[in-house]
């Protein structure tokens, strides 16, 4: 059974998601640890949910960030 599925990353998943955070992180100019924190918590949420890929994880995060923008309006 795959390690997401109890809320947990193995090491190797640890890595993947690390360097797709930073990359995120990076892409989008968010350099502030709170801010960087926000958004380790929905790749986590998301990987929870069995979304594993990079690619996948940061267009989970950028319909995310979309909503969070409407609902600011």
């Amino acid at each position: 059974m795959l390690a997401h599925r109890h809320g947990v990353a193995n090491s190797e998943e640890l890595i993947a998601l690390t360097k797709a955070l930073n990359e995120y992180c990076e892409k989008h100019g968010l350099r502030e640890v709170g801010e960087r924190d926000e958004i380790a918590k929905h790749f986590m949420a998301l990987f929870m949910k069995g979304i594993i890929k990079p690619s996948e994880l940061a267009d989970g995060l950028d319909n995310w960030l979309a909503e969070a923008l409407k609902r600011k309006r």
